[in-house]
């Protein structure tokens, strides 16, 4: 057995036959059976496309993909955040007329497979969680057009942990082991299904607005 590290999350990884092999993608495909994804981004239809040029963009006060649409579906409205590996957006899933937020991998990092590798190994780990207190993925895909690689989850409205110790103070015993319950619940799911996260801390912990400090 070997562990690999991709990204946030690290991977046991183990020699496995062909039929071992066959059981663990069906294995696989029913943990992830609300997940959608799509054969371009798994890599089965070639190689991934040239992001289009006018995503490489210094100037900070226009983005090139507010406005856009991921494969016709995913109305990118509003950029909330960037991190070292990309940014996220509030969008609309056309179909459902759904709110959702749509992280996507930077028009730059899509140049270098083992970036590539590793949102997608994000993508598939994380939609293997379905604990009530984790994110939910919804889809993970590469719109051909443009050439972006991108992962839908569900939109949650609230505030990190962070901010709300910075604006309340310290938190009582009692609320505090209210908070911190449903985040090691959430955790000791992703630890069953082989999932170990390194970046847990107060920014990636979000209380829901609508009800009472849960995450």
């Amino acid at each position: 057995t070997q562990a690999v590290e991709y990204g946030a999350f690290r991977y046991l990884i183990k020699p496995v036959d062909a039929l071992e092999l066959e059981r663990a993608v069906a294995h696989a495909a029913r943990l992830s059976r609300r997940t959608q994804i799509s054969e371009v981004a798994l890599g089965l239809s070639g190689e991934p496309t040239t992001p289009a040029p006018e995503l490489f963009t210094n100037d900070g006060a226009v983005d090139p993909l507010v406005g856009r649409c991921l494969l016709g579906n995913f109305q990118l409205l509003e950029r909330l955040g960037e991190g070292s590996a990309g940014r996220v957006y509030r969008a609309t899933q056309l179909s459902l007329d759904k709110e959702v937020a749509v992280k996507v991998l930077h028009p730059q990092l899509t140049l270098h497979p083992m970036f590539v590798e590793r949102f997608k190994r994000e993508a598939f780990a994380a939609s293997r969680l379905s604990h009530p207190n984790s994110v939910q993925v919804i889809e993970f895909g590469r719109d051909p057009a443009l050439g972006v690689f991108f992962i839908v989850m569900e939109r949650i409205k609230g505030r990190d942990l962070q901010s709300v110790l910075a604006s309340e103070g310290p938190f009582s015993a009692e609320r505090a082991v209210r908070i911190l319950r449903q985040v090691l619940a959430a955790l000791s799911e992703a630890h069953q299904t082989g999932i170990v996260h390194r970046d847990l801390k107060p920014e990636n912990v979000i209380l829901l607005d609508d009800r009472d400090d849960q995450t």
